[in-house]
């Protein structure tokens, strides 16, 4: 096995790449400054949110005047790691919302958050859900309020990772990015955040530094179902959305597991009596450790505190709740006891409640940030290695990812031992409580058993788990160019599920489509990169086709040699790729060195230009389509990747790099992009949101073309790792491995929250839990975009279902059988085909590929009917047919295939799946019933219906009554056809018709075609007769032959 770290303490384990590949002194794109360009990140967010031990020097406030040079500055990085434009935290460093300076929201499972210059807004957006048909939607509402008494003079983001974002408040003393020449004074940097990490970690809780000025900060962590927040010399004050009506003690709801000696310390001190005079206090004290606090709106909120405080509680105005002791030092941490939609808890019922007996015992474990890290194992021993692969390169086949969160305790120990309190701490960081989302497959053990609150969010239930490291598996892909079912269509070689194969005729009809779109679809230099991508792609994939389409003709001993196709379409592509990746198109690649990212010239003057590229909108869906035509350039031409090979590295780094996980990464020599941009690794995809601000956090449009990119990235790096002198072939693995990581990640997440079942068509053994969705929503079958609030069955260019299904099957590539299961397919499609006749042009290649997984005879003959240029620009007809003729169940036609609009069906004249025979579908019944998988034909299937009386004896006239004849696609009579002759095929011939099938096999035929046999012509009969396909001469066969 292999692993990977993207650990906290910055070593060089994270990074997965060759690190010498890519010098940055090497980038052989333009490295620019955005400010030359007119967008300087000044222009996207507020450099003075980040702490300065963040920041690159030159973003630094300046503290003294220095003479310029006269040589030119070259651009320099915001950051001292590359900036996460993908990361859930971004909208809080964009430009501020016009209500009162706060931020856009960001999402942190289950609760959302913004902030101010002087709060932090805390929501739980399931309370504010609405629904309807087409969306459900999540909504931001400050339910409590998070600030300090005393004015405070900056706010920063003092650290990130990949699974949180830590902020801080500073009130008073002097400016936190002021420098001093004392060597004594310790200014609040990387360092010194560590040492307080480490020294609370021992369970010093008075431990600070003197010379840091006052500061409240908060540890927003994703999972966790507390809001945790330490204080440092500053007063805590807390708000509601509106009043509190209460604050209670919680000594009689404290959990009765384990030993909670330190905890449950309440008391109260002092409440103003019923009639209290002028002369008495209006406020409520309470002093201890465990608080109930109760708002107008109804909800309860459990507080913690790690050392005693007193509470202070105004009932006139039961607006405010604060500290009547002043400064606090300390931590206190905040769980919402999360109400249903229809039901919210009362008092009585909590001290009943085992979820908040969980909640109170696991409060003394908080978190404040994690890791991500991944292993690899081959778990088979004798594994086979990939057709594209090294054979001294044994592929792995799980992927595993780890969650390791940094945690702390909020209690001390009695002993002033250091060795006690390690072990002590060592003991009880395993009691962190979070909260998972549906698609991470815990182990059951980890899994909270009694809890009875329900946290929700957009992604559905989250379940409780108890651990401070997380692991779950992936089952990586082997799907290479071509998936199983092409590779066993293309093989010759029938198996028990797949009896098909090439013949001429589909060789020929699918030849003659490449070489006509290799002349009519051919990209162009004018456009913007995602259509570039888009078309260059297809291009490619025509390449492919004709690869494929020689190597079975050369299989089947041909006589024509189809290599010319072959070289022609690779010479084309070579020609638009290398014209491409050296700058030669208008829309041209530039490196943007201030945040760290491959972007475009357009995107970059105008940030509405591409998308957003500019701004790191989609970069995994335009570059995706790059990667995956030079993989494919790559494998026909070895030398491509040799002198064009590093021009292609910095797109797959863009997207896929897997080093710089943290602000604490150390910079290494190597590429200068953040870790796998656009992953969040605890939401399990990618969101596609770049440096815009947006009220639902992150989102994403096309789950499909995510899975492309790191299917495209996937390939790529099993080219790039064969080239000479890159890296060794451990570190080639791994580059390989990470790939199909992100692979794997991304289609479990579209399957997960994409891919809706309806509740009546639900199945145990579906990876799509169906109530993470209503079942109203679910009837659409498949999400069109996917936000961290909310979930619509729309897109950003329309509503219509057809724009919503599509948008997310686009490409047609190998992986998309991967993408997409067959029985989901069975019941999304049969929902689209209610559409079909409303289907434009444009997207009806796809609909046929999207049928052709279910049915692809009725596939291939809609397929007549589509015409390339028309197509979108990532799909040609050669694409349509290839992928038809490639899939399970697909019968060869007896014609040359696509030139009759009647749906080719199966051998027995009817449709195999069992949706499209009524009675099998009225019993519930999925997959091929007329016939099943073991050739059985079932009773429920609409052929035994309409053709009883024709199945009664062998010697019917029926084509389709007689084997041979059925076989070959033959309809209407055959045995006698009209004209009284009988056909070869049929079960039982007269003897003359049998001498003259003998006959003719022994004579060499002129012509195969029908319409070249005059009494087959006569007959009406079309493709190949003499023989059929298969070998069968027809009676109608010349007798003389």
């Amino acid at each position: 096995s292999s692993s990977s770290s993207s650990s906290s303490n910055g070593n060089h384990e994270e990074q997965q790449y060759p690190h010498d590949i890519m010098k940055m002194s090497n980038m052989p794109y333009p490295m620019v400054d955005r400010g030359t360009y007119g967008d300087p990140v000044h222009g996207i967010m507020d450099p003075k949110l980040f702490h300065s031990s963040l920041l690159n020097p030159q973003y630094m406030p300046k503290t003294t005047t220095t003479t310029s040079s006269s040589s030119p500055t070259p651009p320099k990085p915001f950051l001292r790691v590359p900036f996460p434009t993908g990361a859930f935290w971004t909208n809080l460093i964009l430009q501020p919302t016009p209500d009162h300076s706060l931020s856009y929201p960001i999402v942190s499972y289950p609760y959302s958050y913004k902030w101010s210059p002087s709060v932090l807004q805390m929501s739980y957006p399931y309370l504010q859900r609405f629904q309807d048909n087409i969306s459900i939607r999540d909504a931001f509402k400050p339910d409590i309020i998070f600030g300090s008494a005393e004015t405070l003079t900056t706010r920063n983001v003092v650290k990130f990772d990949s699974l949180s974002v830590s902020l801080r408040w500073f009130g008073g003393g002097s400016s936190t990015t002021s420098t001093s020449s004392s060597s004594t004074k310790k200014t609040l940097n990387r360092d010194i955040i560590q040492e307080e990490e480490e020294e609370e970690a021992n369970h010093h809780d008075d431990y600070y530094y003197d010379e840091v000025e006052p500061y409240w900060e908060s540890y927003i962590v994703q999972g966790s179902p507390y809001t945790t927040i330490k204080y440092k010399h500053i007063t805590p004050v807390i708000t509601p959305l509106s009043i509190f009506q209460d604050v209670q003690c919680l000594d009689a709801l404290s959990s009765t597991t384990g030993d909670n000696s330190n905890r449950g310390v309440c008391k109260v001190m002092y409440e103003p009596p019923p009639n209290r005079t002028p002369q008495d206090s209006t406020n409520k004290l309470l002093h201890g450790t465990q608080f109930l606090l109760h708002s107008q709106e109804n909800l309860y909120w459990l507080v913690f505190a790690s050392k005693p405080i007193t509470l202070s509680f105004d009932t006139i105005t039961k607006h405010t709740i604060t500290s009547s002791d002043g400064v606090y030092t300390g931590v206190l941490r905040f769980a919402l006891v999360p109400p249903t939609l229809s039901h919210y808890p009362d008092a009585s019922s909590l001290s009943l409640s085992s979820g908040v007996k969980q909640l109170i015992y696991h409060s003394n474990v908080y978190p404040t940030g994690g890791e991500v890290s991944w292993d690899f194992f081959n778990t088979h021993k004798n594994n086979n290695t990939s057709d594209t692969d090294d054979s001294s390169m044994r592929m792995n086949n799980v992927g595993t990812i780890k969650f390791k969160y940094n945690v702390m305790l909020m209690t001390t120990t009695s002993t002033s031992d250091t060795t006690a309190t390690n072990n002590n701490y060592l003991a009880e960081k395993n009691n962190l409580l979070m909260l998972s989302l549906p698609h991470h497959a815990l182990p059951s053990d980890m899994m909270l058993k009694t809890f009875d609150l329900e946290y929700n969010c957009i992604k559905g239930k989250m379940k409780p788990v108890v651990g401070a490291e997380w692991s779950y598996n992936e089952t990586l892909t082997f799907v290479d160019f071509d998936d199983e079912e092409a590779k066993q269509a293309l093989s010759l070689q029938p198996s028990n599920n797949n009896t098909q194969h090439f013949n001429p005729t589909i060789i020929r009809e699918i030849l003659k489509q490449v070489q006509e779109d290799l002349t009519r679809v051919l990209p162009t230099l004018d456009e913007n990169v995602y259509g570039f991508g888009k078309q260059v792609a297809r291009l490619a994939q025509l390449v492919h086709i004709a690869r494929r389409m020689n190597e079975v003709s050369s299989s089947l001993s041909l006589s024509n040699d189809l290599g010319y196709v072959v070289d022609q379409g690779a010479d084309i592509l070579h020609s638009f790729l290398t014209a491409f990746l050296t700058n030669k198109e208008r829309d041209k690649l530039v490196y943007d060195a201030n945040l760290g990212g491959m972007i475009t010239l357009d995107g970059l003057k105008n940030t509405e230009a591409d998308f957003g590229n500019g701004r790191y909108n989609d970069h995994h869906f335009h570059y995706g389509y790059i990667l995956y035509a030079c993989a494919i350039m790559g494998d026909i031409n070895a030398t491509f990747v040799s002198e064009y090979g590093h021009f292609v590295d910095p797109l797959l780094f863009d997207v896929a790099h897997s080093s710089y996980s943290h602000s604490n990464s150390e910079p290494l020599d190597g590429a200068f992009f953040p870790l796998a941009r656009y992953k969040s690794w605890f939401d399990g995809h990618s969101f596609a949101s770049g440096l815009f601000p947006f009220g639902n956090g992150k989102s994403q449009e096309s789950s499909s073309e995510s899975v492309n990119c790191y299917y495209g990235a996937y390939l790529w790096s099993i080219i790039r790792s064969k080239s000479d002198g890159f890296g060794n072939k451990e570190e080639n693995k791994k580059l390989v491995d990470f790939a199909r990581l992100l692979l794997a990640t991304e289609i479990r997440g579209a399957k997960t929250y994409w891919h809706m079942h309806p509740p009546d068509t639900s199945d145990a053994k579906l990876e799509n839990d169906p109530a993470i969705y209503s079942s109203r929503l679910a009837q659409n079958y498949m999400v069109g975009n996917l936000g961290m609030m909310d979930v619509t069955c729309s897109t950003w260019f329309g509503h219509e279902p057809l724009y919503v299904h599509m948008i997310n099957f686009i490409p047609i590539t190998a992986i998309t059988s991967e993408l997409f299961d067959r029985t989901y397919i069975e019941g999304e499609y049969n929902y689209l085909s209610l559409r079909y006749q409303e289907v434009q042009m444009a997207w009806r290649g796809y609909v046929i590929c999207d049928e052709a997984m279910v049915d692809p005879n009725s596939a291939w003959a809609k397929a007549s009917n589509i015409y390339s240029p028309e197509l979108d620009s990532a799909l040609s007809k050669s694409q349509v047919l290839y992928w038809i003729s490639t899939r399970r169940g697909f019968n060869l036609p007896n014609s040359s295939g696509t030139s009759d609009e009647t749906p080719s069906t199966v051998a027995n004249g009817g449709s195999a799946l069992c949706y499209q025979n009524k009675k099998c579908g009225q019993q519930g019944l999925t997959g091929e019933c007329c016939p099943a998988a073991n050739g059985v034909v079932l009773g429920c299937c609409d052929i035994l219906s309409s053709d009883s009386d024709k199945s009664s004896t062998a010697n019917s006239s029926s084509c389709i009554a007689n084997e041979k004849c059925a076989a070959a696609g033959l309809e209407g009579d055959c045995c006698p056809a009209p004209g009284g002759i009988h056909l070869g095929c049929c079960d039982s011939t007269p003897s003359s018709v049998r001498q003259t099938e003998v006959s003719a096999n022994k004579t060499e035929s002129n012509s195969s075609s029908c319409s070249q046999v005059e009494n087959c012509a006569l007959l009406g009969l079309i493709g190949e007769c003499c023989p059929t396909p298969d070998g069968v001469y027809l009676g109608c066969c010349d007798e003389q032959r």
